[in-house]
């Protein structure tokens, strides 16, 4: 319920697919921040990555619940799948603040925070919320962007990311223990990220 008291974890992607690396970093923010839920937001329309290839809404919405099972902080919120147009962070969280969620922690890694001055009104999501990062890849964890404070998530560095397991399963190479064996039994089973493009609907 939005009313609950403690603070809600916002952790947004594109989620294709989501991975152990997706859950490992809501865990230990969740633990480190005290958040009483995560709730992953999978980007309907993606602004910045148009262009780009996404695997269709209704099968990365599919495999993130199926990741998120028995994991009872994590939800799942459909909104940035189910809005017409690009989907901007800023947009959502004002959606959220207007249901009554009151302490939001936006929750990002490091490439995301260096790609935020590209990012819709990127100044105004530190009015409406409080930022955290984790590290990924090899780029430092910034303690501020443009003067406002980020809240460091500690954490070990993984070097998983759904680019490498959608290039291992084009290649036909195994991605168990990468992803939830829930969601490679998913990959496997609608054929997502062949190279020849085959998939199955949901």
């Amino acid at each position: 319920m939005a009313s609950e008291a403690g603070p809600v974890g916002i952790f947004g992607g594109t989620f294709d697919p989501p991975h152990i690396g997706h859950l490992l970093a809501a865990e230990y923010a969740r633990e480190g921040l005290g958040l009483r839920q995560v709730r992953f937001l999978p980007a309907g329309h993606p602004y910045r990555k148009t262009g780009r290839r996404i695997t269709p809404a209704s099968h990365r919405a599919a495999m993130t619940e199926l990741a998120l099972a028995g994991h009872p902080a994590f939800v799942l919120d459909r909104r940035e799948l189910e809005r017409e147009g690009p989907t901007y962070t800023v947009d959502t969280v004002e959606e959220l603040l207007r249901e009554g969620y009151r302490d939001l922690i936006l929750l990002f890694g490091t490439d995301a925070i260096e790609d935020m001055p590209n990012w819709k009104e990127p100044g105004r999501l530190f009015d409406l919320a409080r930022v955290a990062v984790f590290p990924k890849g090899c780029a430092p964890v910034p303690e501020t962007f443009e003067g406002r404070p980020l809240i460091p998530v500690s954490m070990p560095r993984l070097e998983i990311s759904s680019t490498l397991i959608r290039a291992r399963a084009a290649a036909g190479l195994s991605i168990r223990h990468l992803v939830p064996d829930p969601v490679a039994d998913y990959i496997e089973a609608h054929g997502l990220y062949r190279p020849e493009g085959s998939v199955e609907s949901p």
